[in-house]
């Protein structure tokens, strides 16, 4: 069925890190794709060092959303606030080792929209994703 994706994702699909919502979690946010129907929640725990403890994630979404958010969870495992502001929206793509179609972007950024705008806040998130366009 997922034969189209490439091996990276379709691992994660199968097999998703950090599925499951942390109680409690220092961050907890979700986030809805209005044009599919998709959700994504994201939950984070801190150490005494402001470093990303714990990860928890769950959604009702897409293949390619759950696999970005697995990915997304264990590229932010262990990381600082202003460490995980460096990754990016082509960082992002580019975890998923394969290029996907353009109308599949907002799947792949469902996760990290939870995940920005829980960090950071709205502002954020129009600023990571102004130069995408409308369709992203």
């Amino acid at each position: 069925m997922y034969e189209i994706y490439g091996n990276k994702i379709v691992q994660h699909i199968h097999n998703p890190c950090h599925h499951g919502i942390l109680i409690p979690a220092d961050v907890d946010y979700e986030v809805d794709n209005p044009s599919c129907g998709d959700h994504m929640r994201f939950t984070l725990r801190f150490d005494h060092n402001q470093r990303i403890a714990a990860v928890g994630w769950s959604g009702e979404s897409c293949a390619i959303s759950r696999a970005a958010a697995s990915m997304l969870s264990g590229e932010i495992l262990g990381r600082t606030r202003a460490e995980v502001e460096h990754i990016g929206v082509q960082d992002l793509f580019a975890m998923l080792g394969t290029t996907l179609p353009r109308s599949r972007n907002r799947c792949v950024l469902l996760p990290f929209q939870a995940l920005i705008i829980a960090l950071y806040g709205h502002e954020a998130w129009y600023i990571y994703t102004s130069h995408l366009g409308d369709e992203d």
